[in-house]
């Protein structure tokens, strides 16, 4: 049976405490924004050239400090209909938020895109106003040490271009919702229902469909305070037909996801979201809804569970059905008995042209670090981290692997622009082929596949796949021919 502790904080509780600390918080800004526009202005008044920076700086101050004021009253509003709604259902905390009361949980679209647009308008209203304030030493031939900020607007215009598309994705897609079939999902059990898109989505690849449930803990302290993720479990499926293709106005994805039962409930203390993650591959926009569902123990949750026959089979694609696509960068020549497989340099450029941005950053912040004759640890330190990201970044350019898979074994060759290694295994010393996730970005995911020795290191045949299924289809093939078992 759920209890109260278990989902407790659910839905947050704002007491007279914690509104006594947000007025602390936030008054200094709105002070600190009203004194330094009020200066501002009487400092244009009185013909001094950079008192518009005290204006700019000083009105996104006032407005966002007037924001998180009204931020903060709503929520206590907001506390207060959820204490009622707990004192009704103490043990039932999926009744606590309003939109699960009703079988229902809407997307985070839209408050992703606040958060985004007030940290995009915080950062440019400063980034700026210092650009602007140092605008005679730039152009002046002053200090070349200054040029160092016009960093801080470049990363500022990054922002601004992800609010946008986040707003067009929101304004194309609108608000989706996912309707329970159960109310809660249920540990030991399922979580089942529909994700609704209020238009038409036809994707060609399908919807990857993702469940994970995700800690969420913060370290350190002061400066150093930062907040993580850790996946504690995940499950991904790819739906390709749609339960709604009557009807043109909308489209349904059908969710289904057995739940092991020794994971952790929805929780606050500590944190534990349960994601559902719905994500397609669309020109122009990508389509993403994220949900936060609730699961828990409840009666129906069983220790001894087995899993449940998936409705959504149907409407997945059939394994059998792959075919090893002809635009993929990874070239296999398959006889049958044996496969050659050639994962060639610069696969991904998106990785290769974020690394580029990174390391020019960060040679950037070494260069002002040097200029300033900043403590020699420090710049030790920058150095170091500097070649390590070097290293990737030529790896992801110029690595490659070439191995042939047969009834006599497997033979691996590396290059980095020449050859670095060759390793040869027979079928007997391999225990499996693997597969497993060797990078994120976002919400897509690339994955590699690595033979496993009975004894000895992973060895790693390719990584950076785009697709899961091609991950899957080239890691059965590979274990097909060496006669050994295939982990996906």
């Amino acid at each position: 049976m759920a209890t109260a502790a278990a989902g407790e904080g659910v839905s947050g509780r704002l007491s007279k405490a914690g509104l006594g600390c947000g007025l602390l918080f936030i008054t200094p800004f709105f002070i600190g924004g009203v004194a330094t526009l009020t200066s501002g202005i009487q400092g244009m008044q009185a013909g001094d050239k950079n008192a518009h920076v005290g204006v700019v700086v000083g009105s996104v101050f006032l407005l966002i400090s007037t924001l998180m004021y009204a931020g903060l009253f709503v929520g206590l509003n907001r506390s207060k209909r959820i204490n009622a709604i707990k004192a009704q259902y103490p043990d039932q905390p999926w009744q606590w938020r309003e939109d699960w009361a009703q079988n229902l949980v809407r997307g985070e679209g839209r408050s992703n895109f606040v958060a985004a647009m007030l940290f995009a308008l915080v950062w440019n209203g400063i980034s700026w106003g210092v650009i602007i304030a140092a605008w005679n030493d730039l152009t002046g031939g002053g200090d070349k040490k200054a040029w160092f900020v016009v960093l801080f607007p470049l990363i500022g215009i990054l922002l601004i271009w992800w609010t946008v598309y986040l707003f067009l994705r929101q304004r194309r897609y609108g608000v989706s919702v996912f309707r329970m079939l159960a109310n809660p999902g249920v540990l030991g059990g399922a979580l089942r229902g529909a994700v609704e898109i209020p238009t038409q989505v036809s994707p060609d690849a399908g919807f990857k469909v993702r469940l994970q449930c995700v800690h969420r803990y913060t370290t350190g302290s002061g400066d150093n305070r930062r907040t993580r993720e850790d996946t504690k479990w995940e499950e991904e499926k790819l739906i390709q037909k749609d339960l709604l293709g009557h009807d043109h106005t909308r489209t349904g994805v059908p969710v289904f996801f057995n739940i092991p039962y020794d994971q952790p409930p929805t929780s606050d203390s500590p944190t534990h979201i349960w994601k559902l993650i719905v994500y397609a591959d669309v020109p122009g926009v990508d389509y993403r809804a994220e949900f936060h569902v609730p699961v828990f123990r409840t009666e129906d949750s069983d220790p001894e569970s087995k899993p449940l026959e998936d409705p959504t089979v149907p409407y997945q694609p059939n394994a059998g059905d792959y075919v090893w696509p002809e635009d993929s960068a990874i070239e296999l020549r398959d006889s049958g008995a044996s496969i050659d497989v050639n994962v060639p340099p610069a696969r991904n450029k998106g990785c290769i042209l974020f690394l580029l941005v990174l390391l020019l950053i960060w040679n950037g912040a070494i260069w002002f670090m040097v200029q300033e004759e900043a403590p020699l640890p420090f710049t030790l330190v920058f150095g170091f981290l500097d070649a390590l990201f070097a290293l990737v970044f030529l790896s992801a350019l110029f690595y490659s692997v070439r191995f042939h898979a047969g009834p006599a074994g497997l033979r691996v060759e590396r290059r980095f622009l020449v050859p670095v290694g060759t390793a040869v295994h027979t079928s007997d010393s391999l225990l499996k082929i693997e597969i497993d996730t060797t990078m994120q970005s976002g919400d897509k995911r690339y994955y590699g596949i690595a033979a496993i020795p009975k004894a000895g290191y992973k060895l790693r045949l390719a990584s950076d796949i785009p697709d899961k299924r091609q991950a899957q289809w080239l890691a059965r093939r590979v274990a097909e021919c060496l006669e050994i078992d295939c982990q996906e």
